[in-house]
């Protein structure tokens, strides 16, 4: 059960260090004039990530 529950803190850990690079490359996008199509695009992934970050606030 142990060696799960350090799987499961590992895949969280890596979870958010991906977020992290993802939220690095939104930022840099952010005030670039996108065109309609990738506006809407960036805003969905903006939701999306939201979401994410919200389970992991869930589950530690």
């Amino acid at each position: 059960m142990q060696n799960q529950n350090e799987h499961f803190r590992q895949l969280i850990h890596d979870l958010r260090t991906k977020m992290a690079a993802v939220n690095t490359f939104l930022f840099l996008l952010e005030d670039l004039p996108l065109d309609p199509e990738t506006r809407q695009l960036y805003e969905k992934v903006i939701g999306e990530m939201e979401g994410i970050k919200g389970l992991l606030k869930d589950l530690g």
